[in-house]
């Protein structure tokens, strides 16, 4: 009983996150992406949001960001190179923006 209720919870979160509540058709996906073509080739990431504010604070506000940062897994992500990296760029842009 209580993996048919998990299962139901599942279906209808993924049913509520692929639902879109605002009543607009979907843009094109050229049109979607049109700020990606400003990108640099071979970029490690592209994040693109409309309330990018608003997933920060959801974020910064969930019990998980404190599982995640305490978690073996966050450990090992600190000692790999992207991460290293990363934290390089941030310096960057850091100092750049002053």
């Amino acid at each position: 009983m209580r993996t048919k209720k998990l299962i139901l919870l599942i279906v209808v979160a993924v049913g509520a996150l692929a639902h879109r509540s605002d009543g607009q058709q979907s843009r094109p996906l050229n049109e979607q992406l049109k700020l990606a073509a400003a990108m640099p080739r071979g970029a490690m990431l592209y994040l693109q949001a409309n309330d990018l504010a608003g997933l920060m604070k959801s974020w910064l506000a969930s019990p998980v960001r404190a599982q995640f940062y305490d978690s073996d897994s966050f450990a090992a992500f600190q000692k790999s190179r992207v991460y290293l990296k990363l934290q390089d760029r941030k310096k960057d842009f850091e100092s750049a923006i002053g």
